[in-house]
């Protein structure tokens, strides 16, 4: 009865640590999730910039007679614009990725974690035994070199 007051002692303990861990996820998966947010927040604001950018570059071309030198210059910026925003597409797809990944691995350690934590309290309790059995046989011996000197 008692181990099995015990054992449900400890399954009640890694409950609440899987409730805490979870919670912990959760806060840190919404913080991720925000920055995500915000970082896509962003990528719009440059792709707008970069839209206009490229509009007004094109109507400076209707509007000028260019050398032709300056016209590849123009050229070759407008196709750095657009580059630009590919890479910055392709980090937050990185991002996000790596923030997957994250998560992944945080309920992998939480989980060893865990395990860690009831091997220890195991080990721990291996230890007291040992220890109250070492003293036992301590105090035997005690006692019978007492009873062989009277």
């Amino acid at each position: 009865l008692s181990t099995l007051n015990e054992r449900l002692q400890e399954l009640e303990k890694l409950e609440k640590e899987l409730e805490e861990s979870t919670r912990q996820m959760q806060e840190e998966k919404d913080a991720l999730k925000q920055k995500e947010n915000e970082l896509s927040e962003k990528n719009e604001q440059l792709k707008r910039e970069i839209e206009q950018s490229l509009s007004q570059i094109d109507e400076l071309l209707g509007g000028l007679e260019l050398s032709a030198q300056a016209l590849e210059q123009i050229e070759l910026m407008k196709a750095q614009l657009l580059q630009t925003e590919k890479k910055i597409e392709e980090l937050l797809y990185q991002i996000e990725q790596v923030n997957a990944q994250y998560l992944k691995i945080k309920k992998r350690y939480d989980a060893l974690d865990i395990e860690y934590a009831q091997l220890y309290e195991k080990f721990g309790d291996f230890e007291v035994e040992e220890d109250e059995e070492e003293e036992e046989e301590e105090e035997g011996e005690g006692k019978a070199s007492g009873e062989e000197g009277s």
